[in-house]
């Protein structure tokens, strides 16, 4: 039977990382029956339309499965270079009072659940074990720019720690009107909460600002529960003059 996917977004950055890792949208409808946003492997789906025999086919669409990775049983250089050749990002996963776990994820898997994540934690399973996790640093190629390490902490209930929040601009400055630009300086903020209190993004309102206009932190909206802890005087994104 075809197997399926059901999409977790339906952004076009989500789409098209699906369609980077060989997948066909689609869309499944019915009549009294809630649309289903799927995708299929596309050379699974060519086959099996090509070889069905009769006007229907069965297809069997699941929930995207957690993120799965492995348990690196060796630290070193050659077993790393080993796994980065083969595909796989090296991760550290960390928490208060939890043991190290030396981990590894196929990288495109990773790359995907990091783009369509909704959230700043999400779910992964290593060797068995689930865990809640949150990206809290990547190390990257100085040349090819290609992911080499990620640092993930376990985000835990109660517990106030670090975290890099993402900005997200809301309106359409006025300044562009003036040939203007919006510049954001600081695509994350840093904020320190516990992970149940944290917003999936900061939400700026940029309409009101014209040219050479800028929002620094301590202009930015407070939130309940939540300590920003960049300088105050560091500018998050400002309205500047277009080249």
């Amino acid at each position: 039977m075809l197997e399926g996917i059901v999409r977790e977004s339906i952004g076009k950055p989500a789409t098209k990382a699906l369609r980077r890792d060989g997948y066909l949208i689609a869309n499944i409808y019915g009549k009294g029956i809630e649309n289903v946003h799927a995708a299929f492997k596309m050379n699974d789906f060519i086959r099996t339309v090509r070889n069905k025999e009769t006007i229907a086919f069965p297809v069997n669409v699941e929930n995207h499965v957690l993120l799965e990775g492995i348990v690196r049983e060796s630290i070193g250089k050659p077993a790393t270079k080993a796994l980065r050749r083969d595909g796989y990002l090296i991760a550290n996963i960390y928490g208060k009072g939890i043991e190290n776990v030396h981990a590894a994820f196929k990288m495109n898997d990773f790359i995907r659940t990091v783009r369509n994540k909704e959230t700043i934690a999400f779910p992964v399973n290593v060797a068995g074990k689930e865990y809640n996790l949150v990206v809290q640093g990547y190390e990257s190629h100085p040349v090819s720019g290609n992911l080499l390490h990620v640092d993930l902490m376990i985000a835990q209930p109660g517990l106030v720690a670090h975290y890099h929040i993402p900005v997200k601009p809301v309106g359409i400055p006025v300044g562009l009107k003036n040939k203007g630009m919006l510049f954001v300086a600081k695509k994350r903020l840093r904020v320190k909460a516990a992970i149940e209190n944290l917003p999936n993004a900061i939400e700026i309102n940029v309409a009101p600002l014209d040219l050479g206009d800028s929002v620094l932190v301590r202009d930015v909206a407070r939130i309940d529960n939540v300590t920003f802890t960049d300088a105050d005087r560091v500018s998050v994104l400002s309205i500047i003059k277009a080249k």
